[in-house]
Parts: C-alpha cells; structure tokens; sequence
C-alpha cells in the first residue's frame, strides 16, 4: 500500500500590522479560492503574529510558490496597481526601514527542498529580494515597500493563476 504524501504545515511569522491588515482581512477569500479551483491543496489560518499554511504535498507547494510568468512582472513594473484591494490598509511606513518579511517555520522532512522553491520564486519576482534558511526556518526578504508591493501587486494579478 503506497503511503499518502507528506503534508507541508509551517506556521508564518510577520509583522502585527501586516498579519492584522492583510492576512487577518483576506485569509478566508485565499481559503476559498484554495477550496474551489484547486481542491482545497492548501489551507491558511491566521494567528497573532502571522498565520499557519497546511500543503497537500510539495507537487501543490510549488504550485503555490511558481515564479510569475514574465508578462505579469513586466506589467507589474511598466503600470504598479494604483488600486490594489490588498494594500487597502497597508501603508509604506508599516515597513520597517530594513525590509519585511516572512520567516517560514516548517513542520516537513525535507525543507532544504522547499527553500530552493521558495528561493526560485522570490528571487524571479526581484532579484533584489532576500532569503535565508537556517534549519527548518525559510525567510523571505523585501528590503523596501516597492519590493513589497511588488510581490502584492502580483498576488493581485493572478491570484486565479496559483
């Protein structure tokens, strides 16, 4: 009998104001939207200082974590979303002035492999972002708003793409 895949959990600390402004409001369509094009393969909660994500398994964990595809970056860059529904409440200054990030604790066996994944895809939406992965932590890295809103923006773009 084959044993079903590993599932991925990591609980995701961030900044309060970000966890409160962007994830507290939005969990639940990201929920829905998980629930009802992709089979429920990955499931969000938030918590005081960030949220908890559960993956399927890491054929889903790279789905949710592609690179963007050239033509979403390029329209990113050329027209930034003036309206971005996610950024309703989230300011520049809420962005400490030495980046802000998310650092991924991991519940998983093998985490050096989602961190390649994860290394891939932050870096392909600029390259300027950062990342660590100190045992089973991966920390994502965007040193100014404008990185941030990048990686926003795109969220925006193509949240039916994942």
């Amino acid at each position: 009998m084959d044993a079903s895949p590993q599932k991925i959990l990591a609980k995701v600390h961030c900044s309060q104001a970000i966890a409160k402004h962007f994830l507290g409001k939005f969990i639940q369509f990201f929920n829905h939207v998980f629930e009802t094009k992709y089979d429920g393969s990955a499931y969000f909660e938030a918590i005081h200082d960030g949220f908890i994500v559960v993956v399927d398994d890491e054929k889903n964990f790279q789905k949710l974590f592609r690179p963007p595809p050239a033509a979403a970056l390029l329209e990113i860059q050329e027209n930034p979303i003036e309206n971005n529904v996610f950024l309703e409440e989230i300011t520049e200054d809420m962005i400490p002035t030495n980046g802000f990030f998310f650092d991924f604790e991991f519940i998983y066996e093998n985490v050096e492999s989602l961190g390649k994944i994860m290394e891939k895809w932050i870096k392909a939406i600029n390259p300027t972002n950062g990342i660590e992965k100190p045992g089973n932590h991966v920390k994502i890295i965007f040193p100014n708003w404008m990185n941030f809103k990048q990686y926003v923006d795109l969220l925006y773009l193509n949240i039916g793409e994942i």
